[in-house]
């Protein structure tokens, strides 16, 4: 018999090693328990102290503090200390997944230019969900963004652009009713403010071309034209992906 396996070092690791594996293991079914007690609740609810949430875990107090640092992580949970102390229900916002985005786009040496044509695709089917949508409250919460659209202001002054562009896809978020794509819409807006490309649309030049694309989705979307809706998104990213090449060559 060799040291290595005398010394319970082969298969398995050394006791500490495996012992290692085990804690990790509690701590990973911990955590799936705790994420769905979560998920079973509101925004900022409160679950419990950290001893209630021991006991209906059955872990040690080690294990709940690696537990809830993994959940922190995920922005699912808000541990409080001191007084009105314990756990917390919370949920995560696009910010987590934009980072998590961006970072892998620069490792793999991907730029913006690369999403842009999702970005057309994603606004597409979100218009057409949003034209087919039943909801007569959001339909109306659609026309009301009308005015901000048509502010002669938006021309000149980029602020009163980005006010209309936020009214009026959290109009189409809520009739397209889904999660998935508002999510995705979220962090793609983020990543595009934040590369290069966003010179096309900041420039008083392109605002002309953002209130007649935003005129034209609102009446596709209103008068319940999906194909129209689609074909104005696609045709909205195209001239940006076109203008893209132009910016960076005045900037050279």
């Amino acid at each position: 018999m060799s040291s290595r396996d005398e010394t319970g070092a082969g298969r398995g690791g050394s006791p500490s090693r495996r012992a290692g594996k085990k804690n990790g293991a509690v701590s990973l079914a911990a955590a799936a328990q705790l994420r769905e007690m979560i998920f079973a609740h509101d925004d900022g609810a409160y679950l419990g102290s950290q001893g209630e949430i021991m006991e209906r875990l059955g872990v040690a107090r080690v294990t709940l503090q690696q537990t809830a640092r993994l959940l922190e992580q995920e922005q699912l949970l808000r541990v409080q200390r001191g007084v009105n102390g314990g756990y917390y229900a919370t949920r995560p916002d696009e910010s987590a997944v934009e980072r998590a985005v961006a970072t892998y786009l620069r490792a793999n040496r991907s730029g913006y230019e690369k999403i842009l044509p999702l970005a057309g695709a994603l606004t597409a089917e979100m218009l057409q969900l949003a034209a087919s949508s039943p909801d007569e409250a959001g339909r109306e919460a659609l026309r009301a963004t009308r005015p901000f659209i048509e502010d002669p202001r938006v021309l000149e002054q980029h602020e009163f652009l980005s006010l209309g562009e936020k009214r009026f896809f959290e109009a189409v978020f809520r009739l397209a009713d889904n999660p998935f794509g508002e999510l995705m819409l979220r962090v793609i807006t983020r990543l595009y403010y934040l590369s290069p490309a966003s010179e096309v649309i900041s420039s008083n030049a392109w605002a002309g071309v953002w209130q007649e694309s935003r005129l034209n989705m609102l009446r596709a979307v209103l008068a319940r034209d999906a194909h129209y809706a689609q074909i104005v998104a696609r045709d909205y990213f195209r001239r940006i992906q076109d203008a893209m090449p132009e910016a960076a060559a005045s900037e050279a």
